[in-house]
């Protein structure tokens, strides 16, 4: 009772302060529009009032009016008029002082209310946003080709920061750090310097900012986000003017309404505008960029590359954000801030780790430093290209044979030279009791072995294509099930039981089938063109990519609501990855007809969850997956982020999660309010991880169940929960059994059903 009275009080209190800041408030509202329109939407005002109060004549008699109405109509309307002005922050920020003055906090009653911004200067931003979400959803490339996904593709890149002398002072780790006031060589002129070489990524870079700022998640203060490729400048004539409000408008987004107002209010808050130019490097123009003419005024027109150096220098809009890319070398008429980027592989794969191995090996032998060398990887390949096919073929019938130790005599009739055991690829064995007494020879490793027989079985131009994939339909003989990653075994040379051979077959085949992919994939064909016949290897490619889905479609049968993913799957969703062609995953994704996928008990780790997630994140409708009782732990959790939009059931029970993977689950379910069943049994998480859970449970309303049993959560993470519950009604079950919390504590919150101890 008490407490309804303090709300009833705490909500009465906003006549008395819209009546004691009546003259601030007149004096410092100036758009009426925002505020009409979301009282009139609330139902605070009518159509009456709202005609009533347009019908003033100044802006000072239309605020009157609003507070004099809002006044008559209660208090409710009074709270509603300030959270208005908390919320519409970009509209009205000359009143956020006095929100912070007043000690404002919204009522939870309100916070579910959308406001409406009718601003133009904000809905020119929304427009901003729109239209840089749909430019950037695909990767910007020369040759167009080809739509790609920019969320597919991208990687983080690493930059180092670079001082005015050229040395490195320390990575950049986060992109918003590039906005940061550390290494800072010219304070004046806000501009960051981005230099690399051609392809490290430095465009793609700039897209994901861009794409980051459309979707809300680059917090770094910016309302209008301006984007410029500088070989646009190259199309303007000698004699060609523009001034800085035609660059913005009609070279990049232009508003629907009160350009004016817009432009006024970009030259007033500057610090509100990020500009990206890309490629400084490839601007041809005929003056000095060194002696270009100093120019203040915004009104002004001028010559567009003169506009852009003084956009640079800071002479127009100063304080504004400039993010300028060039390649390595480009001598730069301003002194900036610099990074140097180099881009990180779009994905590692064991086939990327092995070629770069290969690479290695093979320049050691060249007597060339590796990070000196005059040789692409394809033409270190091709130079030792016969040495490489007759380890090759070697390994090839070692791994058919179910041999891993070579006499020397089998060395010798491969045709191995001295010069090709100098490479360092195949190691000396001794001496080895299956074989007598004589010299044996076995690879560095024996998944080498299988890296050398894909390699030999892609090269070569006398495997066909179909060759290849009867490498993936071996079965095991004796009454063995048939597995098409598995082999025929052969016990010759060695005193191991065949139980060993069988095992040890399996895993090489499979690795085998592994290598095939990765190096069949669209990212090896550069590499592999220079070694063998191109229309061979896109024969090969093509086969390949119709087996495996194929492959897909024989193990997803349209009769089974569920269905059970044997290890057997889990290595065909890999392949299908490490092949990583986007037409299979969508082929593949088109062929999962279930509504439940299974992969419990299949030793799936982190890096498989890249691989599901390949596949997955192309189906069509809405999934359950289960992946209890594997070890996928946090980093798993973040691989599985792109189809956590597809899940409505989500099994990760006893995985290794911790609470940062909670924290990573838990911002997915804020976005995407569909899952309606998580189970995180037996894994590591105490109170911190129900925090973030009593988070989402304020605002996501589709999760009905949620197992947390066996964990390390105590009563004070449940006080969460409780809280959560209180606002949350949508919820039927969070169970709590095996946790840190005793009898005694379960009985005081008995009142809460819906947690089951």
């Amino acid at each position: 009772m008490d407490e309804t009275a303090a709300c009833k009080h705490q909500v009465a209190s906003y006549l008395k302060l819209l009546t004691e800041h009546r003259v601030q408030l007149v004096n410092e509202i100036k758009n009426i529009e925002c505020i009409l329109d979301n009282l009139l939407q609330s139902g605070y005002f009518t159509t009456e009032d709202k005609e009533l109060v347009q019908r003033k004549q100044t802006r000072y008699d239309k605020v009157r009016e609003i507070l004099d109405i809002i006044c008559n109509k209660g208090p409710e309307a009074a709270e509603y008029f300030v959270y208005v002005v908390y919320k519409a922050k970009d509209v009205y920020p000359e009143l956020q002082d006095w929100i912070n003055i007043i000690e404002y906090q919204p009522p939870e009653h309100l916070v579910r209310k959308t406001i409406l911004l009718t601003d133009a200067v904000c809905q020119y931003s929304e427009k901003l946003r729109h239209q840089l979400k749909r430019e950037t959803k695909f990767i910007t490339s020369y040759a167009q080709k080809e739509d790609t996904l920019l969320d597919d593709t991208y990687t983080e890149t690493l930059m180092e920061r670079v001082n005015a002398v050229g040395e490195t002072e320390g990575p950049i780790s986060h992109l918003e750090d590039l906005f940061s006031d550390t290494g800072i060589i010219n304070e004046d002129a806000e501009t960051v310097f981005i230099t690399g070489d051609a392809g490290v990524g430095k465009t793609i870079l700039l897209q994901r900012l861009q794409k980051l700022w459309s979707n809300g998640e680059l917090c770094i203060g910016v309302k209008f986000f301006f984007k410029f490729r500088c070989r646009m400048f190259n199309i303007f004539e000698k004699e060609d003017k523009i001034s800085l409000r035609d660059l913005l408008f009609k070279y990049n987004c232009y508003p629907d309404k009160d350009t004016d107002e817009i432009f006024s209010y970009i030259q007033q808050h500057p610090d509100s505008v990020l500009f990206t130019l890309d490629g400084f490097d490839e601007i041809n123009a005929d003056c000095d960029l060194s002696d270009i003419p100093v120019i203040s005024s915004p009104f002004d027109l001028m010559h567009p590359v003169t506009l852009l150096l003084n956009l640079l220098h800071g002479n127009l809009l100063k304080n504004s954000r400039k993010l300028l890319t060039a390649r390595t070398g480009t001598n730069l008429p301003l002194r900036m801030s610099e990074c140097n980027s180099q881009q990180m592989l779009d994905y590692v794969t064991l086939t990327d780790i092995y070629l770069l191995m290969l690479e290695v090996f093979l320049n050691r032998s060249f007597k060339t430093r590796l990070n000196k060398r005059n040789k692409s990887q394809s033409e270190t390949f091709k130079a030792k290209k016969d040495s490489l096919m007759r380890l090759g073929k070697l390994a090839k019938e070692g791994i058919e044979s179910n041999n891993f130790i070579f006499s020397q005599e089998q060395i010798t009739a491969a045709g191995i030279s001295e010069e090709d055991l100098q490479l360092g690829f195949i190691k000396s064995a001794g001496h080895y009791d299956g074989c007598g007494n004589q010299s044996t020879y076995e690879f560095l490793h024996l998944t080498l072995q299988s890296f050398f027989t894909a390699f030999f079985l892609v090269v070569n131009e006398r495997i066909r294509a179909k060759g290849i994939i009867k490498f993936f339909t071996r079965k095991i003989p004796r009454g063995g099930q048939s597995h098409p990653l598995n082999c025929s075994v052969s016990c010759k040379n060695s005193k191991r039981s065949s139980k060993e051979h069988l095992l040890e077959a399996r895993e090489h085949f499979q690795l085998t089938v592994f290598f095939l992919c990765g190096l069949l994939s669209k990212t090896k064909l550069d590499v592999l063109s220079h070694l063998t016949c191109q229309i061979s290897i896109q024969k090969k490619r093509a086969v390949l990519k119709s087996y495996l889905v194929g492959c897909v479609k024989t193990y997803m049968s349209n009769d089974f609501y569920q269905m059970q993913a044997v290890p057997r799957f889990k290595w065909l969703v890999r392949c299908i990855f490490e092949v990583h062609s986007k037409e299979v995953a969508r082929l593949a994704a088109k062929r999962i007809h279930q509504d439940y996928i299974k992969f419990t008990y299949c030793n799936v780790y982190s890096v498989d969850c890249s691989a599901i997630t390949f596949i997955l994140r192309g189906v069509q409708k809405t999934i359950g997956l289960e992946l209890d009782n594997n070890n996928i732990n946090d980093y798993g959790v973040r691989e599985l982020i792109p189809c956590f939009s597809k899940l409505r059931i989500i099994g990760l029970n006893a995985n290794q999660i911790t609470d940062e993977g909670v924290q990573v689950l838990s911002e997915e379910l804020k976005k995407y309010k569909i899952v309606q069943y998580l189970g995180l049994t037996a894994n590591k998480l105490d109170d911190e991880a129900v925090k973030w859970f009593g988070d989402v449970l304020k605002v996501n309303r589709s999760l009905q169940t949620l197992w947390l049993i066996e964990n390390n959560i105590t009563l004070t993470g449940v006080k969460h929960l409780i809280d959560a519950l209180k606002i949350n009604s949508a919820i039927r079950e969070i169970c709590l059994k095996s946790n840190k919390i005793s009898i005694e504590e379960t009985r005081a919150l008995i009142g809460e059903q819906r947690i089951v101890f």
